[in-house]
């Protein structure tokens, strides 16, 4: 089911979109959200559908919808994986919400795609794909295991440098953490 939103955004079900996925694209692990739209958009003739975003007709990212979905099982972590949270885990002593995350894409412009990605509190893993991005709203940190370097602290104004294949995992605290994201556009 195809829906778009009072912005002329498409947005599709992650349950509608499994449909249409190669099983060796959902076995194999691959996260990067963008990549599994392109090629759901490819396979159904919508490649240029959600540029719908014009010139001189502004968006504002701060209140911009965004439907969440329960991320995929692979991603699923323990807040406590982290040795940070481990004291805040075992204070909190609650049953915390599912993680979710929710994204739209607004269009392509030399050669990259833009678009808003948020995610709940929570933690969660990923394996990344090229991007940059800002953070528009949220707090929290990403931990960056393949290849090993120091987390990144995200927060308002952060602007993110990802590299395609980066192991990470990441740990949101005010939540929303709401990110503009530029990436290279797949063919």
């Amino acid at each position: 089911m195809r829906v778009v939103n009072a912005y002329g955004i498409s947005s599709i079900s992650r349950q509608e979109r499994s449909k249409w996925l190669s099983p060796n694209l959902l076995t194999a692990g691959i996260a990067d959200e963008r990549f599994r739209i392109r090629e759901l958009f490819a396979h159904l003739n919508l490649a240029g559908y959600t540029d719908r975003m014009s010139a001189m007709e502004p968006i504002d990212i701060s209140e911009f919808p965004l439907d969440h979905e329960p991320i995929e099982a692979w991603q699923a972590i323990d807040a406590a994986a982290s040795a940070r949270e481990s004291e805040v885990a075992a204070s909190a002593g609650e049953p915390s919400a599912p993680v979710t995350t929710g994204y739209a894409e607004f269009g392509t412009i030399a050669g990259a795609d833009y678009g808003l990605w948020e995610m709940s509190a929570g933690a969660m893993r990923d394996v990344e794909g090229e991007e940059v991005f800002l953070v528009v709203s949220g707090t929290g940190r990403i931990e960056v295991d393949e290849p090993s370097q120091p987390d990144v602290v995200l927060a308002p104004g952060m602007l993110v440098r990802l590299e395609d294949g980066m192991k990470t995992r990441w740990f949101i605290d005010e939540a929303p953490l709401r990110k503009l994201f530029i990436a290279p556009h797949a063919d």
